[in-house]
C-alpha cells in the first residue's frame, strides 16, 4: 500500500527506483552498529518522526552532464488526510550574496512551514510535538529572556523570503543571513527588540581561571563560568549604518536595507553586500530550479569536502559517493500527500 502510494508520484521514465519503509527501516537500522558509527547514536531519535513520514521513494536518471534523483516522502496525519498551504518562491535574495557561497538554503515564509510541520507533528505524536515546542522556548527564553518573543518578534520576521549562505573563512565557518519585510522600520523594530533583550538577559557565559588559595596555603586553579561582556558598536559602510555585538570570540554585524535583514558573523561578507559586489553566478545557477520549488539548496561539494575532518564520520561516509561532482542543487515542493524533492548532482566540467 505505501509503495503503491509513493510510486504514483514518483516519474516513470527512469533508469534506477528504491523504495525505503521508514516505520521500519529506521528501528531496524538504529540496531545495526556499523549505521550507528556512521550516522551517530542520535540516529534513532528519528523514529517519531516515521508517523509522520512513514515511506519515500526515488528515481535515478541521467540528464547531459547530470545526475538526477527524484524523491517523494510520504505524509501522513492521524486522520489521514495532509494539506499544506505554501506560498511560491521567487528567490529574489540569491542575487545578494557575495560570490563563491559553499553553501545556500532559501524558501518562502519560514514560519508558515514550521507551524504546518508543528500542526501535522501534533496530531500523529502529540507528546513528541510538545516536547519539540518546549525545547524551542527554551532555547529562546535562555537567549532572550521570554520565550513570548517567539511570536511577536521571530516568527514576523521569517514570514517573507529568506536564505543563508555559509562561506569557508580562515578561522572556520562564516555565514551571512538575510530576511526580507515588508519594510525597513519594521525589520529594525523586530531587531532592535531582540538585540535589547539579548544583551539584558546576559545569556553569553565564558569560561575563566581564578586562582584560589586552599587553608594549607596552596594555590590552586579553578575553571568557573562567568557572564561574557558583550560590547556593542557601529560602523559605517556605503553610507548604510551597521551595528555590531561581540561576545566572548564571536562577533555579529547586521543592518537593514531595502526592506532586507542582513545578519553576518564576518565583516567582510557584510561589506561585500552594501558595497553591492555581490556575484550573480549563485542567481544564475538557481534560477531555473527556483522556478518549480518551494526551497532550495546549493552545495559546493568541492569545498564542502575540502572542510571535512576525519572526526566527522557522517560526511566521510558520504565522501565516496559525491565526490565525482562538483556541485549540487536539490529542491522541494509540497503537496498535499506529501514532498516532492529534486537533487541535480553536477559533474565538473
Amino acid at each position: 500500500e505505501l509503495w503503491s502510494q509513493v510510486d504514483k508520484n514518483l516519474p516513470s521514465a527512469r533508469m534506477g527506483v528504491g523504495f525505503i519503509n521508514l516505520e521500519r527501516a529506521v528501528p531496524f537500522a538504529a540496531k545495526i552498529p556499523f549505521v550507528v558509527n556512521a550516522l551517530g547514536r542520535d540516529f534513532s531519535i528519528l523514529a517519531p518522526l516515521t508517523q509522520i513520514f512513514p515511506a519515500t521513494g526515488f528515481t535515478l536518471s541521467a540528464e547531459g552532464d547530470e545526475i538526477v534523483m527524484e524523491s517523494f516522502t510520504m505524509t501522513r496525519r492521524s486522520d489521514g488526510t495532509t494539506t499544506f498551504d505554501l506560498e511560491e518562491y521567487e528567490g529574489a535574495l540569491t542575487k545578494n550574496f557575495p560570490a563563491a557561497p559553499l553553501a545556500f538554503f532559501g524558501g518562502e515564509n519560514f514560519t508558515a512551514q514550521f507551524d504546518q510541520f508543528t500542526q501535522l507533528f501534533t496530531t500523529v505524536h502529540p507528546a513528541g510535538a510538545k516536547i519539540v515546542e518546549g525545547m524551542v522556548r527554551a532555547q529562546i527564553e535562555q537567549l532572550f529572556g521570554s520565550s513570548d518573543l517567539l511570536e511577536s518578534e521571530i516568527e514576523p520576521l521569517f514570514e517573507n523570503e529568506y536564505g543563508i549562505g555559509f562561506f569557508a573563512g580562515e578561522n572556520g565557518m562564516n555565514f551571512v543571513l538575510q530576511l526580507t519585510g515588508e519594510s525597513d522600520a519594521i525589520l529594525a523594530e523586530h531587531t532592535n527588540v531582540l538585540k535589547k533583550n539579548f544583551v539584558e538577559s546576559g545569556a553569553v557565559w565564558q569560561p575563566v581561571i581564578t586562582e584560589i588559595t586552599l587553608p594549607d596555603g596552596t594555590v590552586g586553579r579553578e575553571i568557573q563560568e562567568q557572564q561574557a561582556p558583550i560590547i556593542e558598536e557601529e560602523i559605517t559602510v556605503n553610507g548604510t549604518t551597521v551595528q555590531s555585538l561581540s561576545f566572548g570570540k564571536t562577533t555579529l554585524f547586521y543592518t537593514v536595507r531595502d526592506a532586507i535583514l542582513i545578519v553576518a558573523n564576518s565583516q567582510d561578507l557584510i561589506e561585500q553586500i552594501l558595497t553591492d559586489k555581490n556575484d550573480t553566478a549563485l542567481a544564475s545557477t538557481l534560477q531555473p530550479y527556483v522556478d518549480a520549488s518551494q526551497e532550495v539548496t546549493y552545495v559546493d561539494l568541492v569545498q564542502f569536502f575540502a572542510t571535512l575532518t576525519e572526526e566527522e564520520t557522517t560526511k566521510q561516509f558520504l565522501k565516496p559517493y559525491l565526490a565525482p561532482f562538483e556541485t549540487m542543487v536539490m529542491t522541494k515542493s509540497l503537496m498535499n500527500t506529501g514532498a516532492f524533492s529534486v537533487a541535480h548532482l553536477m559533474k565538473a566540467e
